[in-house]
């Protein structure tokens, strides 16, 4: 200590330092000890006042930076819309807020949390929200819905609820025009004009499917393919799998000419566009997109065999003139195409379900398939709710629980309950806070939110996140998605980053199964794991690109947890895309 107090010196005297080995050459052991000194022929004060102007320059630097995060803090904190509103009361400002709690007292938290979310409340909630048929965002289910989630948000006394409003370009089919696709046969003439038309099947008609008054266009548009390109072509069929690299490749290897075709190719595996770009760099003119039935549990009634699934292009990279013409068909429809398909069959591993050999493609190159897209790009308001609990311990620690407000009418009734889940959520939480035998407040800030222009390649989100980067890469912890958590009763499937998976597994064995109640989630999710793969342990899904949680994962690198009780493992959602 001594020594070190020896060869204190100040600014204008520092020297460099130089490295000298031990004398003990067997201990490998260096020493740092400092030059000789030299006297300084420069005046001190002049050093003085320089090594003093560079530290206060540097501070002056690093308070502007400081001064900005703050600044993008408050922002975040309190809202930075005029549709926000003032900051609400904290109800809970005054209640002890202690450091820890004991295993008892956060087991009884986690336990009312959890039992708090009822299927009873869940009903409740989803009675209140508007009636509206048409969940599109832009409309009036949009807004009063808003509206309607803020006010129930804000009856829970949380710290602050907010409304973001944000004006948006949106496409949608021009229902004066209607797309169309028209079958055509070697000499270009029309032979058929394939129905966009969605059906239903209704109790009156037997179950037969049936052109039902609830997709007519004053409540639905007729489904298509968002932020698509317009226009009218025709070329000869194609089928390309899934669109991806390597089946295109593998097209061309089989000598096939892609060039002004029109693809068929399947839904699932990569984004919407994705598949559009790499079908354009074919020289491809359009495709068509389906649900093939090996890919989804939920289309092999008659009625899911007719029914047209509606598609979304990230709107964000969107440029009209860039994209080719795109539109979804039914399974029925895809039938029917590939049935008067030619060419020679399918590697195996790129036959479906569909009762038809499947085949390439037409080899000669000529015109097959006609289709004509229409669609039109309308300027409409979005909306998205956001409610907070501060937390006790690392209130600028953000875990976010969301869920999406809007969809495509196809998935209507799955987006009101996944809104119904969250309010109900909020009121298990608000519960919880209530406690007074607790006193209880969470160790990290919890944001609730309701996420408009949901439909469109999760819009509203990626708004919320673009605005409030710089703040949320540092502020951000966990994304726990309550999209579509509901496709059936039996098993579970989670998709969760690898680092994820320990805190998954210990939260399954805390909750008991939804159906067989005396065993627990873990236990029956494992027993389905190994009927069906034959693993002894569960497994989960990494970031599919095209699941909700990507966004907060592909912005900011945040992990992220989505759910859903499945009739059976491994299967995708018929409105995915």
């Amino acid at each position: 200590m001594a020594s070190a107090r020896r060869h204190r010196v100040g600014f204008h005297n520092l020297k460099p330092l130089s490295l000298t080995e031990n004398s003990d050459s067997s201990s490998g052991t260096y020493y740092i000890q400092p030059t000789p000194e030299k006297k300084s022929k420069r005046c001190p004060n002049l050093c003085t006042m320089f090594w003093i102007f560079l530290v206060f320059c540097v501070i002056f630097v690093l308070g502007g930076f400081v001064g900005y995060y703050l600044r993008e803090a408050t922002s975040e904190e309190h809202g930075d819309s005029a549709s926000d509103g003032p900051r609400q009361t904290d109800h809970f400002a005054g209640r002890k807020n202690p450091l820890w709690l004991d295993r008892e007292t956060t087991l009884t938290v986690h336990e009312n949390t959890m039992y708090g979310i009822t299927g009873e409340s869940i009903a409740k909630n989803l009675r209140h929200l508007p009636g509206y048929a048409n969940t599109m965002s832009g409309g009036e289910w949009d807004k009063l819905s808003a509206l309607k989630v803020k006010v129930m948000l804000e009856k829970l006394r949380f710290d602050h609820v907010e409304l973001h409003q944000h004006q948006v370009a949106l496409s949608f089919p021009d229902p004066k025009n209607p797309n169309k696709i028209q079958r055509l046969n070697s000499q270009g003439e029309i032979m058929e004009e394939i129905s966009l038309v969605q059906k239903r099947a209704t109790p009156q008609s037997g179950g037969e499917n049936v052109t039902d008054k609830i997709w007519e266009h004053d409540l639905y548009p007729d489904p298509y393919v968002a932020f698509s390109g317009t226009g009218s072509v025709k070329g000869p069929l194609v089928y390309g799998h899934y669109g991806r690299v390597q089946d295109i490749a593998m097209l061309h290897r089989r000598k096939i000419n892609t060039t002004n075709a029109v693809f068929l190719v399947r839904l699932g595996e990569i984004p919407v566009e994705d598949k559009i770009s790499y079908i354009k760099e074919a020289g491809a003119k359009a495709v068509l997109f389906y649900w093939d039935p090996v890919d989804t549990f939920a289309n092999s009634t008659k009625s899911g065999y007719s029914h047209i699934p509606y598609a979304s292009i990230d709107s964000q990279i969107f440029n009209e003139e860039e994209h080719i013409l795109a539109q979804t068909v039914s399974m029925e429809t895809a039938e029917v195409l590939l049935r008067d398909q030619v060419g020679s069959q399918v590697p195996s591993s790129w036959s479906g379900g569909l009762n038809v050999t499947y085949r390439l493609g037409n080899k000669v190159g000529k015109p097959f398939v006609q289709l004509t897209v229409t669609n039109k790009i309308e300027k409409k308001f979005i909306y998205n709710v956001v409610a907070t609990i501060h937390g006790s311990i690392e209130p600028d620690r953000y875990v976010y629980i969301g869920a999406p407000r809007t969809s495509f009418p196809d998935v209507a009734m799955e987006t009101k309950l996944s809104t119904a889940m969250l309010i109900s959520t909020g009121q298990a939480l608000h519960d919880s806070l209530s406690l007074t035998s607790v006193h209880w407040v969470p160790r990290r800030t919890i944001k609730l939110c309701s996420w408009g222009g949901a439909e469109f390649s999760d819009l509203g989100m990626k708004l919320y996140l673009q605005k409030r980067k710089n703040v949320l890469l540092s502020k951000a912890v966990v994304y726990l998605d309550l999209g579509q958590p509901v496709r059936g009763n039996q098993t579970l499937n989670v998709t969760a980053a690898p680092s994820q998976q320990a805190l998954i597994y210990a939260a399954a064995t805390r909750v008991p199964d939804a159906v067989k109640n005396q065993l627990t989630l873990y236990r029956v999710w494992s027993e389905w794991e190994k009927l069906s793969t034959g693993m002894p342990t569960p497994s989960l899904s990494y970031y599919p690109t095209e699941d909700r949680t990507y966004p907060m994962f592909d912005t900011l690198g945040v992990s992220s947890i989505s759910y859903q009780y499945a009739p059976t493992h491994n299967f995708h959602f018929v409105s995915k895309s």
